[in-house]
């Protein structure tokens, strides 16, 4: 199919007809650079601390926001009054209540030049004058998660196609694309306190009883779920990932993760491109838990000089996360026979629950606490892991299950989520305020 037939394809459906003269399609093409990464409405007493990109001297918090809104880098924002003092954020930190600060979250990504992204369309394609255009329709439509404008043919019109979820973007010089990056920036801004008082968030994603990622039985009751969701309880199709079916149990605190910035970017599909997909049932690796567990608690970031170990080199994108955990105690590089470092880290390794759970122990940090135990039959006493993982049972932060916690199972992306996210929020059982 040819360029121009891909367009009549898209155009098929729009009646109107109103043609833009050339010099019309380049005055818009100029203005690109500017109308990129639209920025959410401003949140008035709110700071996102972490996840600094850098800072400046600003006049207000409007300049904070043009600034975030001209770099693909910046995700969030926050400007503080007293110091007149602009932070730019990788990642889009916790949102909590500060008199004085101003901050905002950016809706939408940047613009993907030769993308296309087909499919999953809202409604017809309506004619629009421009990408920038395009994107703002999208923007203030609450159902749209990603756009397509598609060039202008030989007739002359550009359209744009507002999308339900984000398609697999296509390599295409007929089009420009872009996806939502937050749905709602004043909910993330009060994710965390949203759950505390409603108690809407459900303990999903991170019971014991998941075998080998190889997909959970069909549930019979809510307390059988291997992913520990209700059973029965359909969701709206997922809001972010074209790979979380809607009722998916651990959908939930997906979407808590993605509004708190502990998720992000979406991983390619199945061509190698940037794609809009979650991968729940992939092995998460030692550098996605690293960034994981960094953004979900805070941790101030290191920023090294000098690599952190032989396999970890200055520049990735988890680097400083990797240095960080290994700063605050959480982690640390593989041991030779004799316990003497190696020097090795293995970011793209995976990591078995049992190490993902004292991660998040020691990240939260929780007090350690036995009383409960022992609880999982293959967990005993005499286990390395044991006080770690009971911990994690005393604070909620996992399951009873079946009584197994498959402790050498590699952790999935799924079960990762909810390991992380109810560590934001751990309540203690009856049995660990009796005492180690």
């Amino acid at each position: 199919m040819t360029k121009d037939q891909y367009r009549g394809r898209h155009q098929d459906s729009i009646v109107l007809r109103i043609a833009l003269a050339p010099w019309a399609v380049l005055a818009v093409l100029a203005v690109l650079p500017l109308a990129n990464a639209q920025m959410g409405q401003p949140e008035y007493n709110t700071d996102r601390p972490g996840q600094d990109l850098h800072h400046f001297k600003a006049s207000g918090w409007q300049e904070c926001a043009t600034s975030c809104r001209s770099q693909d880098a910046c995700r969030a924002y926050t400007f503080v009054n007293s110091t007149q003092t602009c932070w730019l954020k990788g990642a889009v930190p916790v949102g909590r209540k500060a008199t004085g600060m101003t901050s905002g979250v950016r809706i939408m990504g940047p613009m993907e030049r030769s993308v296309d992204r087909p499919g999953r369309d809202l409604r017809p394609g309506f004619l629009s004058a421009s990408p920038a255009a395009c994107e703002r329709s999208c923007q203030t439509d609450s159902a749209c998660a990603a756009w397509t404008w598609v060039k202008p043919g030989r007739s002359g019109q550009g359209a744009c196609w507002l999308k339900s979820s984000a398609p697999a973007p296509r390599k295409n010089d007929c089009c420009l694309s872009g996806i939502r990056l937050a749905g709602n920036p004043v909910r993330s801004a009060v994710t965390v306190e949203r759950m505390k008082t409603t108690g809407k968030r459900s303990r999903v994603g991170a019971t014991a009883e998941v075998p080998d990622h190889q997909g959970a039985p069909a549930p019979s009751s809510p307390g059988d779920d291997p992913l520990g969701g209700v059973a029965g309880q359909p969701r709206s199709e997922n809001e972010y990932f074209t790979d979380v079916p809607g009722d998916a149990s651990y959908a939930g605190l997906l979407d808590d993760a993605v509004q708190l910035g502990i998720v992000d970017a979406p991983l390619p599909c199945d061509d190698g491109f940037a794609g809009s997909c979650f991968r729940p049932d992939d092995d998460i690796n030692r550098a996605e838990w690293s960034r994981m567990i960094v953004e979900a608690y805070g941790l101030a970031l290191s920023h090294p000089t000098s690599p952190p170990f032989t396999d970890v080199p200055l520049g990735e994108w988890y680097t400083e996360s990797i240095a960080t955990i290994v700063e605050h105690g959480i982690a640390r590089g593989y041991l030779d026979v004799s316990g003497d470092p190696t020097g090795l880290f293995g970011p793209a390794d995976p990591l078995t629950r049992e190490q993902a759970m004292k991660m998040v122990v020691l990240a939260v940090p929780l007090t350690t606490s036995t009383s409960c135990g022992p609880t999982y039959a293959d967990v005993p006493p005499s286990r390395w892991s044991y006080q770690h993982v009971e911990t994690g049972y005393a604070n909620s932060i996992v399951e009873l299950g079946s009584g197994m916690f498959h402790p050498d199972n590699y952790l999935s992306r799924a079960e990762a989520i909810g390991f992380a996210v109810n560590g934001l929020e751990p309540a203690k059982r009856p049995c660990a305020s009796q005492g180690n």
